[in-house]
C-alpha cells in the first residue's frame, strides 16, 4: 500500500510541478530600430546613430529651434535610404547625405541633435524605449 501511496505522491507532484514546455521566456523591449519605425511609417523622417534612432522634432510642441545652438560636432550622414534593410549608423530616410549632425548645446538634456542641410536647421530627439 505504501509503494501505491508512494507512486501517487510521485505522479502527483510530477504532473503540478511547473514547467517551461511551450513557453516562450518574456520579449525583451528594447529602443525601436529602423526598420521598426520604417515599416510602421514609410515616411517618417529617421536617421541612426550611435545605436540609436532619432526623429525629426520640429513639429513636437516641446521642441522649438529658437531654444537650441549647435554644440559639438558629431558627423554626418553618409547614406539616404528609405529601406530599412539599407540602415547602419549615419544612413538618414530623409536629410540629404553630408548633412552635418551636432549635439544641441549644454544644458538641453534628452540628446537633442541639431541636423544642418545648410538650408535649414531641423531637431531630431531619440527614439528611447521606457
Amino acid at each position: 500500500m505504501k509503494i501505491i501511496q508512494a507512486a501517487c505522491l510521485c505522479v502527483l507532484l510530477t504532473a503540478c510541478a511547473p514547467t517551461n514546455s511551450g513557453t516562450e521566456p518574456p520579449e525583451e523591449t528594447g529602443n525601436p530600430e529602423p526598420a521598426d519605425i520604417l515599416e510602421s511609417s514609410p515616411e517618417a523622417d529617421i536617421f541612426y546613430y550611435d545605436n540609436l534612432v532619432y526623429s525629426n522634432a520640429m513639429e513636437l510642441e516641446q521642441y522649438d529651434i529658437d531654444d537650441y545652438e549647435k554644440g559639438e560636432p558629431l558627423g554626418e550622414i553618409e547614406n539616404t535610404s528609405d529601406d530599412p534593410g539599407d540602415f547602419e549608423e549615419w544612413t538618414a530616410s530623409v536629410l540629404p547625405e553630408g548633412t552635418e549632425l551636432y549635439a544641441a548645446e549644454e544644458g538641453h538634456p534628452g540628446g537633442v541633435i541639431i541636423a544642418d542641410t545648410g538650408e535649414e536647421e531641423i531637431l531630431y530627439h531619440p527614439l528611447i524605449e521606457g
